[in-house]
Formats: structure tokens, C-alpha cells, sequence
């Protein structure tokens, strides 16, 4: 909100907000805070985190975020957010179609994905069924410029160890910053559009980062085990990531997964079935 108030010079305006996969409202609360209760709306199509966000007093439509939610007569937004959206959508055209239309003409998108980059230099642990693309800078410029919406500002955060996300700003009349155009050329050195780029990150030769990385985290709790008579190994967190991990490098026998989620707890994990 700040950003906007600053691009447009007017802080005092009513900016109206929607968020694309709102989940259970965590952003929106946040949001709610800044600008009203009358001027955020989240679209989420998950029955259970949609009543969740409305037990917390944040206005939510359950809805999938695709050309017939314009039967819904949502209006004009200034702002529309997509955090950790695209990953997950079945057309990333049809998404950035109708948040093009429903933006008011100052308005603008920000979104965050996970950067594929990131997977080039080994974190293969992202690649799932739930996600349906995964995402570089110069590919969704240029999708973006198919919808009328160019890119124009880019943050490349790291949030974890080996990896990191994209924060992409898109929005017409606004002109790239350095940041993004310093970004775009650096991803433009990893060669991301070249198939061989990926044959070597994620291929079958020893030299590939799935194999280099796998044989070394076996390694690691082989010998670890070897060391610790009796040892028994357990793990902290049961992300969806973790099946990927635990097959890709065969991680030898896991006892339990440690969760905070309500809604992993009790459960086992996808094949391997390991308590959660």
C-alpha cells in the first residue's frame, strides 16, 4: 500500500485490495489493518481455509481464480496479490488474463514465486504434483507483456538456505527498474532457456546436482549412524518437499516427523508412510 501511495502520490486514498489464494486469511488480517474490512477481498478455493479466513473476520469468496469468477461482478481493484499462486494453476495465461481485467488503470499485480534458478543449482526437493510450472524472470516477462501488463520492478529474496523466491511488480506506465533489469541479466548467465542447463542440474550423470546431492546426504546418515550405536533418526517438518527428498536421496529409516500442523498430525507420510 505504501508503494502504491507512493508510484501515485496520493497516500489518503481508499486503495482496494484482492488477493489470489488467500488461504486462511493470515495477509488479509494484515492488510484489513492498513486499509479496512471494506476494501480487502481474498479468493480462496479451499472450502476449509476459506471458513477459516471468515471465522477471523476477513471478507473471503470461495472461488478458483479463473475466467468464470467474472461472472461474480468482483469490480475494479488497485492492487492485486498472487504469493506462491502460479506453482499451483493449471493456466498461468488464464490467471494473469483476468487479473488484467479486474485492475483499475493505476493498479497493478505483485506476485511470488519460487525462482527455477534455484533448482538449477540443486534444490530439486520443489519438484512435485502439486506444482504444475515453475518459474523464471525472463518467461514471465514475456508473459505478462502478452496481457497488456509489463513487468517493471523485480525483488529476488532468499528465504532459506539454497533457495529463494521472485517478487515481481507488473503494471503499465511504469518503467523497469535497475533492480529488475540487473536481475533479469543475471539469470540470463544461469541459461535457464537452454535444455541442456537442466539435463546437467537434474540428469542421471554422477556430475548432476540430484545425484551429487543425493549420494552425499546418504553418505552423510550412513556414516552417522555407523558412529552412534543405536542411533535413530527422526525429522522436524513434514512439508510436501520432504517425500521428494526422502526418495530421491533414499534416506534410510526415519522413526517419526516432528509437525506443528493440526493437520498432519497422526498421519503418515505420502509412500514411505512415516508417522507423523
Amino acid at each position: 500500500i505504501h508503494y502504491l501511495a507512493a508510484t501515485n502520490g496520493d497516500s489518503r486514498k481508499p486503495y482496494r485490495v484482492l488477493e489470489i489464494g488467500s488461504n486462511d486469511g493470515a495477509f488479509g488480517e494484515q492488510m484489513i489493518s492498513m486499509i479496512g474490512k471494506d476494501r480487502f477481498l481474498g479468493i480462496e478455493p479451499s472450502k476449509t481455509m476459506s471458513e477459516k479466513a471468515i471465522a477471523k473476520g476477513v471478507p473471503t469468496t470461495r472461488a478458483f481464480f479463473d475466467p468464470d469468477i467474472n461472472k461474480l461482478a468482483l469490480g475494479k481493484w488497485d492492487v492485486i496479490v498472487a504469493n506462491n499462486v502460479l506453482a499451483h494453476v493449471p493456466s498461468v495465461k488464464d490467471v494473469l488474463e483476468v487479473a488484467t481485467s479486474l485492475l483499475t488503470p493505476r493498479g497493478f499485480l505483485v506476485m511470488e514465486v519460487g525462482h527455477a534458478a534455484d533448482i538449477v543449482k540443486g534444490a530439486f526437493d520443489v519438484i512435485y504434483h502439486e506444482h504444475t510450472s515453475y518459474h523464471a524472470l525472463a518467461p514471465l516477462r514475456l508473459a505478462l507483456e502478452d496481457v497488456d501488463l509489463p513487468m517493471f520492478d523485480v525483488e529476488v529474496a532468499k528465504e532459506e538456505v539454497g533457495r529463494g523466491s521472485l517478487r515481481v511488480w507488473a503494471g503499465r506506465g511504469k518503467s523497469p527498474s535497475n533492480r529488475m533489469l540487473d536481475a533479469l541479466e543475471a539469470e540470463e548467465k544461469l541459461q535457464l532457456d537452454d535444455p541442456q542447463t537442466w539435463t546437467r542440474a537434474l540428469g542421471k550423470s554422477r556430475g548432476s546436482h540430484v545425484v551429487a546431492t543425493a549420494k552425499r546426504i546418504k553418505t552423510y546418515f550412513n556414516n552417522w549412524k555407523l558412529r552412534v550405536d543405536g542411533a535413530v533418526i527422526c525429522g522436524y517438518g513434514a512439508p510436501a518437499k520432504l517425500t521428494t527428498l526422502t526418495y530421491a536421496c533414499d534416506v534410510p529409516d526415519v522413526r517419526a516427523i516432528a509437525e506443528d500442523s493440526p493437520w498432519k498430525i497422526g498421519r503418515l507420510t505420502p509412500g514411505r508412510q512415516i508417522p507423523i
